[in-house]
């Protein structure tokens, strides 16, 4: 497979074009997108980021065609760790905010976070997400009204930015190709009294065990913020942080990095070189993710349905390619239903009612925070062997 990167970009926190190469990602086309990248470490602020990395459009397709975050069904299916994200996001911020605040979420998704708000006690709720039936779901599952479809560029004309009190971006900051183009024209609107609460995955907290190997390197994730890289990044944009803390999560979830912002004009954003590395995090992930190759091969199955086509099985194809172990391959199953009959590489992603077709085949199960809950639904309904990759 050969792996094209559209797209170079200097540090999206200095802007500085000097940076070291740490990691390639190559991942299998889903969709037909490509989402494929290099990692790299800034050599002047010590940033790490993803530098060569497919065009804009192609994540603006991936959010739009191929998205899990507009697919919940019912609140009771709302993970436990998200529960603890949002009462961590809560706690940081009502301290901080008056009864009649209004509150804007960034790529809310189904509206959760917005809901943990209201059940506080605020009124006053709007949204944003590029998923398509995200506002559909909003308002079906918490009746949110003011739940709009688009990107991050567009929330100046979707949102009353002008009005807002607090802007929640939870999960946002490591998806954005462009990160510093996107944020400034979102703060343009805002009033200066406007507070910013970010979370992201907390780099400091990567090789935490037990990890997916290489499991930050996602299809999405092209940021991967320190509590220190996370300061500088709002510094430059004129905001300082206020509140915030690492919030430790459930084993096997990589701890979130929460800080609440405000306007400070100007910001003091010349800070000292001080990055967390990730060599530690390559070398852990890539002796895991070769016991996992290992695992598939001692299986001599001859026939092999991959349960999965997310991030997890896009990093994984590739690997299993390069051990001459991917021609094994005979179907890929997925339950989200906006990645049935999209490519995964060579193969059509089934739905997992078809898994019948394969009566020979061992399932592997591509997943690794929902190893033990596919396997337990697979078993329950077919007899094939089941492949757990992880212990």
């Amino acid at each position: 497979m050969t792996t094209i990167y559209p797209r170079h970009r200097p540090c999206p926190v200095c802007d500085s074009d000097n940076a070291t190469h740490l990691y390639t990602n190559t991942m299998t086309p889903i969709g037909g997108l490509d989402m494929s990248y290099q990692v790299v470490n800034c050599a002047d602020c010590g940033f790490i980021y993803a530098s060569e990395l497919p065009e804009s459009a192609s994540y603006e397709a991936y959010y739009r065609e191929l998205s899990k975050y507009d697919v919940m069904t019912s609140t009771a299916k709302i993970r436990p760790v998200d529960q603890v994200r949002m009462a961590a996001a809560v706690n940081l911020c009502v301290p901080h905010l008056t009864a009649d605040a209004l509150i804007i979420d960034i790529g809310c998704g189904h509206g959760a976070l917005l809901n943990a708000f209201h059940t506080a006690g605020w009124a006053c709720l709007y949204g944003i997400d590029p998923a398509p039936e995200a506002s559909a779901k909003a308002n079906a599952l918490f009746g949110l009204q003011n739940v709009q479809t688009g990107i991050v560029r567009q929330a100046p004309q979707l949102l009353p930015l002008d009005q807002a009190a607090l802007i929640c971006l939870t999960g946002v900051l490591e998806h954005l190709p462009d990160l510093r183009t996107d944020l400034a024209a979102l703060i343009k609107d805002l009033n200066h009294r406007a507070m910013i609460m970010v979370e992201v995955p907390a780099s400091e907290r990567f090789t935490r065990t037990p990890l997916e190997p290489y499991g930050e390197f996602s299809l999405e994730h092209i940021q991967y913020f320190s509590t220190q890289s996370l300061d500088r990044l709002m510094a430059e944009l004129g905001y300082v942080r206020k509140a915030g803390e690492i919030v430790a999560l459930s084993e096997g979830v990589t701890d979130s990095l929460f800080g609440l912002f405000v306007r400070q004009e100007p910001a003091t954003a010349d800070m000292p070189y001080n990055p967390v590395g990730l060599q530690d995090y390559l070398t852990l992930s890539g002796q895991l993710m070769g016991q996992v190759i290992d695992t598939i091969i001692q299986c001599n199955a001859r026939q092999l349905v991959i349960y999965g086509a997310g991030s997890h099985s896009a990093r994984l194809l590739p690997k299993m390619a390069a051990a001459c172990i991917a021609e094994r391959i005979v179907g890929i199953v997925d339950g989200n239903p906006n990645l049935l009959g999209k490519m995964i590489g060579r193969h059509q992603v089934c739905s997992s009612a078809d898994l019948g077709q394969w009566p020979d085949a061992t399932i592997v199960v591509s997943s690794f925070g929902a190893q033990d809950a596919i396997a337990e639904f697979i078993g329950r309904q077919f007899p094939n062997p089941i492949l757990r990759l992880y212990p």
